[in-house]
């Protein structure tokens, strides 16, 4: 499984311009969104086992604030069968198995108990945890959860019912922190160093604002795609210069100029949906601000209920605990 590079271009929390959504939009106004959520999750928890591609893409805020390179994308071929999830990523096709929250990696002919690295020393990968996901998505708070839009369109040949949710303040916290997606802006990476104050100095938390998109078939709500996009606003981030390798940063004036700006910790279009029904694939339109990380998630669902666990050798099931 090769990993593409790709970095998300920058874009502010502020304003959505307006566009029309079609007929697709109306077709599904007839349907009962909020049955239709509980009976995709009730599906996907349901259906036992499975297999995905994902896709994982950060564009942090720091990174940006100091001119660095956008980390590449991460592309995962994986599945899962009860408590077994299994992968493989990166340019090797590193292979991992998951149990009960162990791992092993597959290192030439021998598999090696890991707590975070591939064979080849890579940092493992985020791997879904389907039955974790939809387990969350269902019992968020009354209100957190419902569906703010819906429109039709096709997949894959299928005619399913986008439908899209945007979590803001503590439900998207939780969300963001529940392990259900992978993490997303905040922390120093690449060589950069954050100097706290000392003294109990305790830096103030961000912020979160989670949009979902679920790509549903209303017959039997098996769910075809996921996409996630989870905001997280920093404001230690909003007035910070970086120097690297000697060389100052911060200096936001050289931003790619197709990002558009907005004032640093603003939040009035992060609060719920779109406030004028604009969506892309089911997602707000939304812009980046200075200050606020973005992480970008995709999963594509196949064979569910109907895949096959790879074979397992007996050594690497024994490293995991389970016989």
């Amino acid at each position: 499984m090769r990993t593409i590079t790709a970095a998300l271009v920058s874009a502010s929390l502020l304003a959505i311009p307006a566009r029309a959504q079609g007929n697709a939009a109306a077709a599904a106004a007839a349907i009962d969104t909020a049955q239709l959520l509980a009976k995709a999750c009730d599906r996907m928890l349901a259906a036992g086992n499975g297999a995905f591609k994902s896709t994982e893409e950060q564009d942090n805020a720091i990174v940006r604030k100091a001119h660095l390179p956008a980390r590449g994308g991460v592309d995962v071929d994986g599945g899962w069968n009860g408590d077994w999830l299994w992968a493989s990523a990166g340019d090797n096709g590193d292979r991992l198995v998951r149990w009960h929250g162990r791992m092993v990696v597959k290192d030439g002919d021998a598999w090696k108990l890991r707590a975070d690295k591939l064979a080849s020393g890579a940092p493992a990968p985020f791997v879904l945890d389907p039955a974790l996901f939809f387990q969350i998505l269902r019992d968020l708070p009354a209100g957190a959860g419902k569906v703010l839009h819906s429109e039709t369109t096709e997949l894959a040949g299928k005619q399913l019912v986008i439908l899209s949710l945007s979590l803001a303040d503590e439900p998207a916290t939780e969300f963001a922190a529940s392990g259900a997606v992978p993490g997303s802006g905040g922390g120093p990476g690449g060589g950069m160093l954050m100097l706290g104050g000392g003294g109990g100095f305790q830096p103030p938390q961000p912020d979160h604002n989670v949009d979902l998109a679920l790509f549903v078939d209303p017959a039997n709500g098996d769910v075809h795609r996921l996409r996630v996009r989870v905001y997280e606003q920093n404001p230690m981030f909003a007035n910070m210069q970086i120097q690297v390798n000697g060389h100052g940063g911060g200096n936001d004036d050289g931003d790619d100029e197709k990002a558009e700006k907005s004032e640093p910790g603003k939040k009035d279009q992060q609060q719920g949906g779109s406030k004028d029904g604009s969506y892309k694939k089911g997602l707000p339109d939304r812009k980046l601000a200075a200050d606020v990380s973005l992480m970008y998630f995709k999963v594509d669902f196949q064979n569910l209920g109907m895949a096959e666990m790879p074979a397992i050798p007996a050594k690497a099931k024994a490293l995991l605990g389970s016989k």
